[in-house]
């Protein structure tokens, strides 16, 4: 399926119907163990009360996403990109100004669970299990999880189930070959088995690196280390000061953004074909954002970098919702458990940090997160909306976004260059020759990452290089040095692969503006 190819409204990853489903919370996180189902006898903790109201629950939890990343310059979803976001947000109502309360997912994902802000967390833990979403729940609710929470849900209250045997067809055919990927299959085939009501919690590795994905679900080698990141201390690493290198590590972010656009629409048409969209709550968000600025930790919350890592998406879908709001009053990632308390009209709810979202919260509320005190406004995410937008500037479609290159390089992109010239000083190596000579657009596995070595050096070329298929420059880049190498990388659409098998070649851009051939050394 070509890269950035529409399925109508929502995205189609083939049949199966949703059959008891009431509610459904989908949470994206760094790990996911295999699904799990449970209906338990016994009672929620110490002082929790019983739900009243029988809502079905969908909570949808993504990993290391910034809501930047979703938005257009309007600072809307954007539609062309992210068609699914943008239909859930149709029929939901989008908290526009939501940020999350910790930065790494160990941090943010109990204080998710349990409305509590992350130092009370630790100190529950500390002694006893918190009360938690499940442990509220479980009473009244049939819980299917994607994912074993040791310190947050009991094996009884959560107990693991055997993960689904891959599908056949693309593009999840591929994403089941990885543990995130079999845990998120497994989930969607559970759903059906779920009874009324039912609390389904979905934990989801994604858009989280690594980055291999295409927004069509096709996957590309992955680059281990990620180039342009260092060890650092703090939480994440550290983005070097190369803006380029930056800059191509936040293009395969966008990417895979792109294909989790794809995965909740699986989820939603899943829930959609049995008939229950419309009685659940439904819950989409993000534990966390990450920031792509040279030069800084890509997981903390800076001056520089709050508007990536704290703005997070939240989208809350009520039951029988069916008008699109947004709320750009200023509201936490804790708020959503208390919420869902008061739907569901717990008795007896515990103490909660998070205030039902109903309560709007006023504008001027300062919320915290690292070391850092947010304002109530949209100046970080402003700040950093508009640093994307410099980045990618006129993307409108992911063909855009696979088309980037160094200033002064995008004339070239598409062109036949005239090469009037071989180097005798330096030759490059290419990772995969042979994938990329025998590639075709349509494989499931495409090696759209191009990589490789230079040896030598030719005091007539620059440091921008040319990827050429066919002939034709397919992806323009810049060499960097690692580990006392030099070494360069660039994605090329999986179109230029058409007609097999492919002539490859590299080439430099010489310092009199001709294009110089660098032999490839097999």
């Amino acid at each position: 399926m070509p890269e950035g190819e529409r399925l109508g409204g929502r995205a189609r990853f083939g049949p199966g119907a949703l059959a008891g489903v009431c509610a459904l919370l989908v949470v994206a996180a760094l790990v996911v163990p295999p699904a799990v189902r449970s209906r338990s006898s016994a009672g929620t903790a110490a002082g929790a009360g019983r739900a009243q109201a029988p809502v079905p629950v969908v909570l949808i939890v993504f990993d290391e996403l910034p809501v930047v990343s979703l938005m257009d310059a309007s600072r809307e979803i954007d539609e062309e990109l992210f068609p699914n976001f943008a239909a859930l947000g149709a029929t939901s109502t989008w908290y526009r100004n939501a940020t999350a309360v910790a930065e790494l997912t160990r941090g943010a994902l109990p204080s998710i669970l349990t409305g509590l802000d992350p130092e009370q967390v630790s100190l529950s833990l500390g002694g006893r299990v918190p009360e938690t979403i499940f442990t509220m729940l479980a009473p009244t609710h049939d819980v299917l999880v994607s994912r074993a929470f040791p310190t947050l849900c009991s094996l009884e209250l959560c107990p693991v189930t055997p993960l689904a045997e891959p599908p056949a067809d693309l593009p999840l055919s591929v994403f089941a070959a990885e543990a995130r990927g079999r845990a998120f299959l497994s989930f969607l085939d559970r759903l059906g088995e779920t009874s009324d009501p039912c609390l389904c919690v979905l934990h989801a590795v994604m858009p989280h690196s690594p980055w291999r994905y295409l927004p069509s679900g096709q996957q590309y080698p992955k680059t281990e280390p990620m180039p342009g990141q260092v060890e650092a201390p703090g939480p994440g690493r550290r983005w070097r000061n190369n803006p380029w290198l930056v800059k191509q590590a936040h293009q395969r972010h966008l990417l895979q953004t792109g294909f989790v656009d794809r995965l909740l629409g699986a989820v939603i048409d899943r829930l959609h074909l049995g008939g229950r969209f419309e009685d659940a709550m439904v819950v989409v968000m993000a534990d966390h954002g990450i920031a792509f600025t040279p030069g800084e930790l890509k997981r903390a919350a800076t001056v520089a970098t709050a508007g990536e890592v704290a703005h997070v998406p939240l989208f809350v879908k009520m039951p029988n919702q069916s008008n699109a709001e947004v709320v750009d009053a200023p509201v936490q990632v804790i708020d959503v458990v208390p919420t869902i308390a008061d739907v569901v009209e717990l008795t007896r709810p515990p103490v909660f940090d998070g205030t039902p979202l109903s309560d709007g919260p006023a504008g001027g509320e300062v919320r915290r997160i690292g070391s850092v005190d947010l304002p109530g406004d949209y100046r970080a995410l402003d700040r950093a909306l508009r640093r994307r937008l410099r980045a990618f500037p006129g993307a409108r479609t992911w063909d855009d976004f696979l088309h980037i290159a160094p200033p002064g390089g995008a004339r070239w992109l598409g062109r036949h260059p005239r090469v009037t010239e071989t180097s005798a000083a330096a030759t490059a190596t290419l990772s995969g020759l042979t994938a990329l000579e025998q590639a075709s657009p349509t494989d499931p596995v495409i090696p759209a990452l191009v990589r490789g070595e230079l040896q030598g050096r030719d005091p007539a070329t620059s440091e921008t290089l040319a990827v050429a298929i066919d002939g034709r420059i397919a992806a323009l880049t810049k060499t960097y040095r690692a580990s006392g190498e030099e070494r360069f990388y660039a994605l090329v659409p999986p179109r230029v692969f058409r007609d097999p098998p492919h002539t490859v070649s590299v080439m430099s851009l010489g310092s009199d503006g001709r294009w110089v051939e660098l032999p490839l050394a097999r």
